[in-house]
């Protein structure tokens, strides 16, 4: 009752080797579907940063003649979400102001620049905004 050769052929299955190779086919499959799928993860939240920075700076834009009066200087401050924001405020030079029939305008136009700061991992990333308001003359 031995095992004669032709009865080793006539069973089936599957060889240590068969299956070993079986398991790391696999395992490199998960392994970059897990890569993919945590680098789109990782896209998405740096996305959603981008757009509360943006909705940071549109905020900050908005205080700008209301509670931030509109005169030489700078302005900062952070947030709640950690973003750092910056205000510069400008006066245009005299020779830029516009004019209207030889008149000058009984206002002043000034440069409004709004940055917002933030860091996702160990990257600093930052937005500008930049735009020109009426300010009375004093």
């Amino acid at each position: 009752m031995g095992t004669e050769p032709s009865d080793l052929a006539d069973q089936e299955g599957f060889t240590l080797v068969e299956v070993l190779v079986a398991l790391a086919i696999a395992g490199v499959a998960f392994t970059l579907a897990f890569q993919i799928f945590s680098g789109a993860a990782l896209l998405a939240a740096a996305d959603l940063r981008q757009e509360e920075a943006v909705r940071v700076l549109d905020s900050e834009l908005a205080r700008v003649g209301r509670d931030i009066p509109l005169a030489d200087g700078t302005v900062h401050g952070a947030t709640l979400d950690n973003y750092l924001w910056q205000i510069d405020i400008t006066d245009q030079d005299d020779d830029q102001q516009p004019t209207l029939e030889h008149e000058t305008l009984k206002q002043l136009t000034v440069t409004v620049t709004v940055t917002v700061v933030w860091i996702i991992g160990r990257q600093r990333h930052q937005a500008h905004l930049v735009t020109l308001r009426l300010a009375p003359k004093v």
